[in-house]
């Protein structure tokens, strides 16, 4: 129907979407990220960064852009999930053609070693949160720094904020009457502990409810700088979101040494392997 409902008898709009293509939708920036790493490698390396390490990567639709981007380019995306790999073999796969060859998609623990060498290592999308202990995530960090290139960068991506203590319940429209929610449940604080959920909204009335959860711990940007240094890195930065004229996220990021506190923020976390000395 052209309002997009159901057909009577027809299976309603939730049980035909594919989460993993929605999630894409809602929440991933390829084409923003890869210009990202391309500039702050230009200004802390030089040059052009040509091999990626995509932690938790889902269906590895950042990777594949990366490798689609420039001849040449490589990728290896990690996750442990088999579903969203085989999704993003199957849909992204097809559009690289000749370039697939330099796109590997792996089921495998970012923790364990990987060899190398790479030139950028990303975890974004808040994914290392899944690490609530601080001999995990030093273990992951470790493991990252031994497969990069000396000189070779580690991105990664958090959020805080007093809004990221308590429970909401926020939407956004994607097109087409399809709207993306995102929950918090809370934050316990003794752990640190966010537990959060997202869902999809159909313009039938059908819901895709939870159709991703995170059990995460709210790291600190001090505890993580810290614990890049003890796996060996330097240079750590820190690059903070502008904020819009209505106090939004303007989606602009500078180096920033000291910042006040914002009811919600957006960062990235960028540092080095130390190089051949």
């Amino acid at each position: 129907m052209a309002d997009g409902s159901a057909v009577a008898g027809s299976a309603p709009l939730a049980a035909q979407a594919d989460r993993f293509e929605l999630y894409e939708r809602a929440v991933q920036d390829p084409a923003s990220e890869v210009r990202r790493i391309e500039r702050l490698y230009a200004r802390r390396v030089g040059g052009r960064p040509m091999r990626l390490r995509e932690d938790f990567c889902g269906t590895g639709y950042l990777s594949a852009r990366w490798v689609a981007s420039r001849r040449g380019r490589e990728a290896v995306g990690l996750d442990l999930d088999p579903a969203p790999l085989a999704s993003g073999r199957d849909r992204h796969g097809p559009r690289l053609g000749a370039r697939a060859d330099g796109w590997t998609l792996l089921q495998r623990d970012v923790r364990e070693p990987l060899e190398g060498p790479f030139d950028v290592a990303v975890a974004l999308n808040y994914s290392w949160f899944v690490f609530h202990e601080r001999a995990e995530l030093r273990r992951y960090l470790r493991s990252v720094h031994d497969s990069l290139h000396p000189g070779g960068l580690v991105l990664l991506d958090a959020l805080g904020g007093w809004e990221v203590h308590q429970p909401a319940l926020e939407e956004r429209h994607l097109g087409g009457g399809v709207f993306y929610e995102w929950e918090q449940y809370g934050l316990d604080p003794i752990w640190n502990r966010l537990r959060c959920a997202i869902h999809f909204r159909f313009p039938d009335g059908s819901r895709l409810h939870r159709a991703f959860e995170y059990d995460w711990r709210l790291w600190s940007l001090p505890e993580l700088r810290e614990l890049l240094l003890e796996a060996g890195f330097e240079r750590v930065e820190v690059l903070w979101e502008d904020a819009a004229a209505d106090g939004s996220g303007a989606g602009r990021f500078r180096v920033r040494r000291a910042v006040l506190d914002e009811p919600c923020w957006n960062a990235y976390v960028v540092a080095s392997r130390p190089a051949a000395r």
